[in-house]
């Protein structure tokens, strides 16, 4: 072999001496017996590919066309499809089938890409009835043949599935919620849907997952490592609704905090729209908060501002606290200890809190024993 200029690898050169036909020749690769491929040059060509001070060398000679045919070499069309590609044309073709294999999976299967490559070097289609042979038609499902099919028959029809279904992906996406889905996300949904892969059913779910956690739909591990590699997390409507009834909760409580649904809705697509609306919406949380308990420091949340009370009221009811109760309200604003033991007291009596009564009868018991030794 030698190395022709502008040509990828070190390919061979042949020539039909019956027609002063030259050939520059590649080997698919792993082929046992090794299999040529041969794409015709002319003599003026395959001087200049070796150099115009260079002579050819001819690695075979043969008497006519028929004899190279014999030794199982294809022929693949003129030299200039593979002139400065920079890769072999077999291992290109190989490449290529690789980075199909993204939106034609079965591509991945040794006995699929043998029959392909056999459509290949004998330059025909594959019948229908090879593939139902394979071991990868028959576990697999009625939508991955069907697409297997599409793609190896009809290729352009394929790509305009692929087209089409990608835009069907993006818009239902956006539809559950998912604002500006990135590529990386359409591409690996439509991918899944369109190959057969996941049904249209399977496909919705994974997006209404995507887009509501608290769905209860669990994420494709693949999906998951997709939206994982994100730079950026996903703009999900649920997701920004989520934030704000945290930042609601965190800073107002339960009993003030309970925003209704238009409410919510507005601040998530502030959020969404307006860089700094987080930042807008806590400060507005925090004067509300401020508003309510003013006794307090106004950086304090609710959270923080009713954390011991809540340990209080439980000591005094032996109950966890009701935090939506006018009571509980009332006793984190008093900010008395003394004052709120009191009034708990007397609720808890009127309410009929067994600890209380407890309690308060343990006690007037003792307070009747005391007297009845004082009067003897």
């Amino acid at each position: 072999m030698v190395k022709l200029n502008g040509f990828p690898g070190k390919p061979e050169v042949w020539k039909d001496k019956e027609t002063d036909q030259y050939y520059v020749v590649y080997f698919v690769p792993d082929s046992k017996p090794p299999i040529p491929g041969m794409w015709k040059i002319n003599r003026k060509q395959l001087q200049a590919a070796f150099g115009e001070d260079k002579d050819i060398v001819t690695d075979r000679r043969f008497a006519n066309l028929e004899q190279i045919h014999q030794t199982g070499a294809i022929e693949r069309g003129n030299h200039k499809e593979i002139v400065n590609t920079g890769e072999d044309p077999w291992i290109a073709w190989e490449n290529t089938v690789t980075a199909q294999a993204v939106v034609r999976p079965y591509l991945l299967d040794d006995e699929v890409r043998a029959l392909l490559w056999e459509g290949v070097l004998e330059n025909r289609e594959i019948a229908d009835a090879e593939f139902e042979q394979t071991q990868w038609w028959q576990t697999h499902t009625a939508g991955e043949r069907a697409w297997l099919v599409l793609s190896v028959a009809d290729p352009l029809t394929a790509q305009q599935a692929l087209e089409s279904n990608r835009i069907a992906v993006r818009d239902t996406l956006a539809a559950f919620g998912v604002h500006g889905a990135p590529d990386s996300v359409i591409d690996f949904i439509n991918n899944r849907f369109t190959t057969g892969t996941w049904t249209e059913t399977q496909w919705k779910d994974q997006a209404r997952a995507l887009a509501d956690p608290s769905a209860g739909i669990t994420v494709d591990a693949g999906l998951a490592a997709v939206v994982a590699g994100l730079e950026d997390p996903l703009d999900t409507t649920m997701g920004l609704e989520g934030k704000v009834k945290d930042l609601t909760t965190r800073w107002l409580g339960p009993a003030f905090g309970s925003w209704s649904a238009d409410q919510i809705s507005k601040w998530a697509g502030r959020l969404r729209n307006d860089a700094d609306g987080e930042e807008t919406l806590t400060r507005y949380l925090q004067q509300q908060r401020k508003a309510m308990f003013p006794g307090y420091d106004e950086a304090l949340t609710y959270q923080e501002v009713a954390e011991p009370w809540r340990n209080f009221w439980s000591n005094q009811w032996g109950q966890i606290a009701d935090e939506t109760d006018p009571l509980f309200v009332e006793i984190v604003n008093r900010n008395d200890m003394t004052a709120s033991a009191r009034r708990m007291r007397e609720e808890g009596l009127s309410r009929g809190i067994g600890k209380v009564r407890s309690e308060v009868e343990g006690q007037l018991a003792r307070n009747f024993g005391q007297v009845r030794e004082a009067l003897r």
